[in-house]
């Protein structure tokens, strides 16, 4: 985490609590081969601090899957909605080796 990502995260302490999910175990690793892609480094830092759930029964911050195929409920079903809604001139031309999608939803 750069010192950046880990003072905005700190910034938030006074607005969050973090004793919901704290501790909660995330292979980064695993999970950033499994999707295809690594995860910002202001989200892993978020996820250290304070972990999924919701904020204020306003937004859902969600833990990444260890399927990104959207099967599941959480981050994969999320993405694969958002996905489903992104503009089609952007999407990667069926038959081609393209990059996936650049969109994950985070919450």
């Amino acid at each position: 985490d750069s010192p950046v990502d880990l003072a905005a995260v700190q910034a938030l302490s006074p607005l969050l609590v973090s004793d919901y999910a704290v501790g909660e175990h995330v292979d980064w690793p695993l999970l950033s081969r499994l999707w295809g892609t690594g995860f910002p480094s202001d989200y892993v830092a978020f996820m250290s601090a304070y972990g999924a759930g919701g904020i204020s029964d306003a937004f859902e911050v969600l833990r990444p899957d260890e399927s990104s195929t959207g099967d599941s409920d959480g981050m994969a079903a999320e993405t694969a909605n958002a996905r489903a809604m992104w503009p089609s001139a952007s999407r990667p031309v069926e038959g081609f080796s393209a990059p996936k999608i650049p969109v994950i939803a985070w919450g």
